[in-house]
């Protein structure tokens, strides 16, 4: 069986088990993956998994945003010497 011949729920399913790495990685590989895993339910589950389990989705962003910004802001202040790193 051909892993898109999948419904889109259990896709969406397996992933949320992936690490974001391998989500991202993913997505890269066709168009239809890349749509599929834009979905912000599944996003929000690896926020709430990776980083916080009680966050409130900010005004005017959606999941991955939120998911990115944190990634980046966490990379930058461990870089800059702070003690929080991922």
């Amino acid at each position: 069986m051909d892993f898109l011949s999948l419904p889109s729920d259990v896709i969406l399913e397996l992933c949320r088990h992936f690490p974001v790495d391998g989500v991202l990685r993913l997505s890269a590989t066709c168009r239809t993956l890349r749509e599929a895993l834009k979905d912000d339910f599944l996003w929000e589950q690896l926020f709430r998994r990776d980083r916080d389990a009680t966050a409130e989705l900010e005004s005017g962003l959606d999941w991955y945003t939120m998911y990115r910004d944190y990634v980046s802001i966490v990379r930058h202040r461990c870089f800059h010497g702070a003690d929080i790193c991922m």
